[in-house]
């Protein structure tokens, strides 16, 4: 009986100390993993350095949207400055506003319910062979997610 007992306060103990590695650790662990899925040599894979781990948020970034929104102002700008106007290109200019307007609603909508996330970014200096087989040195930062569980190249 006291074996068992103290068989399962090994197990709780271990598993406690298991949960407590570093956040630095975690990213680090969730980089290398990362790369041994994504190198083309994940063998050669040489760890040279870890830079700080450094907490940031995720930020709106919609360029089709602003693309889009650039296309359909450029089409009434030229339409709109164009010397001879005719039915149709009236009828185009109404159109171009009308898809612009709709673009830039999307666009608003779309920022207003953008929820920022948590992330974090650290860079990682190592060594892998490339395509032709030679060991080239590399340097990346890379986004790891709240929980650590994912990194992926920034």
């Amino acid at each position: 009986m006291k074996k068992l007992i103290n068989l399962g306060l090994l197990v709780v103990f271990s598993t406690i100390i298991v949960s407590c590695t570093s956040p630095e650790k975690k990213a680090q662990k969730a980089i290398k993993d990362y790369l041994q899925a994504n190198l083309n040599d994940a063998k050669s894979y040489e760890s040279v350095e870890f830079g700080k781990l450094i907490t940031d948020s995720t930020e709106f970034y919609a360029p089709l949207y602003d693309y889009a929104i650039e296309e359909s102002a450029y089409k009434s700008d030229s339409l709109l400055y164009d010397e001879f106007h005719d039915n149709s290109d009236k009828a185009k200019m109404l159109e171009s506003e009308n898809q612009l307007n709709e673009k830039k609603k999307e666009f608003e909508k779309a920022k207003a319910n953008f929820k920022s996330e948590l992330i974090y970014k650290m860079s990682h200096k190592y060594r892998a062979k490339n395509k032709l087989g030679a060991v080239i040195l590399e340097e990346n930062t890379f986004i790891i997610d709240k929980d650590f569980n994912k990194a992926e190249r920034f």
